[in-house]
């Protein structure tokens, strides 16, 4: 299945609930950058070394003027456990439904968890740039030169 946007369209809606219990949406980080994560499974192994090295960038990333935001089809409650347990500082939405992750075509190929990708989006909300079948090691660094080169860019 192929993913439903391409860099350059507006990102579409994502929105939902937080390990917090709070609702959040991709609307709410308009005017910064957004690195917004689909991965299949809290508490996982691959997923647990991405989330944490997320978090390690952070403060990294927010220098650059971004936020992250990750998504996967685990309850709130889940998460709750998840960022608890690895003391993530950034939103985790639940999409208990997979209605985002199946509406972005993102579903794996059972239909039970997300696929492994980060959308970079803009502080206008269009996509900049989609990684797709994201390799955990060395993703947070890639992520960090494509807003680099991005925010370059957008300076001249």
């Amino acid at each position: 299945m192929a993913v439903n946007v391409r860099p350059g369209d507006p990102m579409p809606e994502v929105a939902g609930l937080t390990q917090a219990g709070t609702r959040i949406s991709t609307k709410d980080f308009l005017g910064k950058w957004l690195v917004l994560y689909f991965y299949p499974k809290d508490k996982t192994s691959g997923c647990t070394r991405e989330a944490q090295a997320f978090n390690a960038a952070l403060d990294a990333l927010r220098q650059r003027q971004a936020e992250v935001v990750g998504v996967s089809v685990d309850s709130p409650r889940s998460h709750q456990s998840f960022a608890d347990a690895y003391g993530l500082r950034f939103p985790l939405i639940s999409d208990a439904d997979k209605s985002i992750t199946s509406g972005l075509g993102l579903l794996n190929e059972k239909g039970t968890s997300a696929r492994r990708t980060t959308f970079l989006v803009d502080p206008q909300g269009r996509v900049h740039r989609i990684f797709e079948n994201v390799k955990v090691d060395g993703h947070v660094d890639e992520v960090l030169r494509a807003l680099d080169e991005a925010r370059a860019a957008a300076r001249r």
